[in-house]
């Protein structure tokens, strides 16, 4: 991988904290067949990396992340596809304008 895969090792979403767990082959390591995955009860975000851009891996993150979010706030009447292109809208808003928040707090 040429990019340096800048992922954080937690990530805290509505006062819980999750860990971020990356896996090089999903379907080998634990008979998966998506790139990513939360599961809201035991507070763990999988993503896997092997042969992928970081873009991508990125992308899965932010999705991850909003399915914690709606999970939480129980906002059910949101469904996946929108959910995955709120994904990767937001991965695109936040690389081309070079947003980063809270850097120096």
């Amino acid at each position: 991988m040429s990019e340096t895969l800048d992922i954080p090792k937690t990530v805290k979403v509505g006062g819980l904290v999750y860990d971020v767990i990356l896996v090089h082959d999903r379907n080998l390591e634990d008979g998966q067949k998506t790139t990513g995955s939360c599961n809201i009860a035991f507070q763990k975000i999988w993503l896997e990396y092997g042969n992928r851009k970081v873009d991508g891996i990125k992308e899965d993150l932010l999705h991850e992340i909003l399915e914690a979010i709606i999970t939480q706030c129980n906002l059910a009447d949101i469904n996946h596809q929108s959910l995955t292109t709120l994904g990767v809208m937001l991965n695109q808003v936040l690389r081309e304008n070079r947003l980063v928040f809270f850097e120096n707090d």
